[in-house]
């Protein structure tokens, strides 16, 4: 067995997304519904974890067998079809149609896992409940299946709250807490296997409102590997490895003494709790700034992949709520940060969205996917006076700003970075359509500093300002002991434009009076070039200032090694 940190923390989905839709034929005089559903791929995230969903398919004549198939695979087609014998069904108010399930460890470690409902509402939220029945198999529940009180009072004796109620919009928790560790104990015990009856029913009242309408219903696994194998530390290992975030959030801790100065965190339901009482959207709670006091991070997280809502907000819509506490992430992993916006009123996005007089530390993020529009970063959006210290952006990367500043680690405010680094594995991806930087957006003006981060094995694009460091710095401040290598700088002008783009800063603002200091960085393998229109003259270290004025720069023992300038329509001195 491997000691590797990173293995014995490997995660794992395994999704089923079933796609319910019904249609209400006309002139009936109550509903009367037809559905159909997908099951997706298994996705292996790392490691000997290996998870599958299965199933109990009735013959013609709906007689059980007791043998359940893999449906994981992506062929399984109509599952509520294949519980009918595959004849198809209609839905219709009053009905209930049951699937016997089971979550099967293939694999050879331990796991934990939950089960989520995902629930993208089409216009049938109000019609649908739903009920998961732990242990239940076609024979165990004969006589119950066509009785919904009686199923409902099936899934409540197991003890889980969870296990029935409204079908609703958003994620769902529906089952929690599932151990298969048998393969830890006894190498025999393949195929552990823990089963359970899915159960969906149309409300008697349902009526003609429904015409037409839909919803869309993920039904998704998550597991990690469980504390339960030996090694050579001992069978505790693994304890801390984080379960996938169930979609909910929880303020209890905040609650138990709203004026601590400092809180610890340790699940993902904390953070979006965290995330909530910062955004004034916590039931019950006034909006808290924890301007002054600390949040510490306990453990590893696994956001999931989930739709995160960042921590503090700056719309122009809505106002702007900052975070302005001290946040120390202890070393901690978030892994699996999802955020996309398509309402372009939004900004300040990444896992903290506007942070203000706020120092944040000792925190990484794994695996990152954004989309927004503009003031885009992996750790803070904006931040308006402020520090970033230890922080590091690794994995896969993928960070888009539709419009303005998208940055590794802050897409813009007035801040200093010390110890930070944006390193993909393959090759990570920045894009903006105007200023983009490996590490920072954009620097405002003061004696702020970036010492000693790192940028590599990344791909970065912008329309009008990029570098490998910051698209944007403004005058007075420092950019020393710094490290970026193999990585490409694209600048895609759509219209004639300064060159700005550099190593260190493609656009720079002087002052005089107030120089900016560059010293001591290195750049190894670098790749930067021009797609189109842009003419004129820049350095290629530290790009054009922006009355192209060549002073108030001071820059000494920077080192240069393989970098391909392919500039094609501009001179760079």
């Amino acid at each position: 067995m491997t000691n590797s940190k990173a293995t014995k923390k490997a995660l794992f989905m395994s999704m089923l997304s079933l796609l319910l839709c019904f249609t209400m034929l006309m002139g009936a005089t109550f509903a009367w519904f037809t559905d159909t559903v997908t099951s997706s791929n298994n996705r292996i995230k790392a490691g000997n974890l290996k998870v599958d969903l299965v199933m109990d398919k009735p013959d013609e004549s709906g007689v059980y067998d007791g043998v359940y198939d893999v449906i994981s695979n992506g062929d399984s087609g109509d599952i509520f079809s294949d519980a009918n014998g595959g004849q198809g069904f209609n839905w219709e108010p009053g009905k209930t149609e049951i699937v016997y399930l089971g979550v099967q460890n293939n694999g050879s470690l331990a796991l934990k896992y939950n089960i989520l409902l995902d629930v993208v509402d089409e216009g049938l939220i109000g019609s649908l409940e739903y009920a998961i029945i732990a242990g239940a198999k076609a024979e165990s529940i004969v006589g119950v299946a066509n009785d919904w009180e009686a199923v409902k009072k099936a899934a409540i004796a197991t003890g889980d709250e969870t296990a029935t109620g409204d079908v609703p919009a958003g994620q769902i928790v529906v089952a929690q807490g599932g151990v298969l560790d048998e393969i830890a104990f006894d190498a025999t015990k393949e195929a552990e296997t823990d089963y359970f009856a899915l159960a969906v029913h149309m409300k008697e009242e349902a009526g003609n409102v429904y015409q037409e309408k839909s919803v869309k219903i993920d039904v998704t696994v998550l597991a990690t590997q469980k504390d339960a194998e030996e090694d050579s530390f001992d069978d505790k290992y693994d304890k801390d490895a984080p379960i996938a975030w169930s979609g909910k959030t929880n303020i209890d801790w905040y609650l138990a003494d709203s004026a601590a100065s400092e809180f610890e965190l340790s699940t993902a339901e904390d953070l979006a709790g965290l995330a909530a009482i910062v955004n004034g959207t916590a039931e019950g709670v006034a909006q808290d700034s924890f301007r002054g006091r600390t949040i510490k991070l306990a453990s590893d997280i696994d956001l999931g992949n989930l739709s995160w809502t960042t921590i503090g907000k700056n719309h122009d819509d809505e106002g702007a709520d900052p975070f302005e506490g001290n946040f120390d992430g202890q070393g901690n992993v978030v892994y699996n940060l999802n955020i996309h916006i398509e309402d372009d009123k939004r900004d300040s996005v990444g896992f903290f969205g506007y942070a203000k007089n706020a120092r944040i530390e000792g925190l990484t993020i794994k695996n990152v996917s954004i989309n927004a529009d503009y003031f885009v970063g992996a750790v803070v959006g904006k931040l308006t006076t402020g520090e970033i210290y230890d922080c590091h952006v690794k994995g896969d990367i993928d960070i888009v700003a539709r419009r303005n500043y998208a940055a590794g680690i802050v897409g813009d405010g007035y801040y200093s970075m010390e110890k930070c680094s944006v390193v993909a594995d393959g090759t990570g991806r920045i894009v903006s359509k105007a200023v983009a930087g490996g590490l920072c957006g954009r620097i405002n003006e003061g004696s702020h500093s970036i010492k000693n981060c790192v940028v590599k094995n990344m791909d970065i694009q912008s329309g009008q300002q990029i570098a490998a460091i910051t698209g944007f710095l403004h005058y007075g401040n420092t950019v020393t002991g710094c490290l970026a290598e193999n990585t490409t700088l694209t600048l895609t002008a759509t219209e004639p434009m300064k060159p700005a783009i550099g190593l260190v800063s493609g656009l720079w603002y002087y002052k005089e009076g107030a120089p900016i200091t560059i010293s001591g960085n290195t750049f190894r393998n670098i790749t930067v070039e021009a797609t189109a229109n842009a003419t004129g003259t820049a350095n290629i270290l530290y790009g054009w200032e922006w009355s192209d004025r060549l002073e108030g720069i001071q820059d000494s023992n920077n080192v240069l090694e393989n970098i391909s300038n392919n500039l094609v329509y501009s001179s760079i001195s």
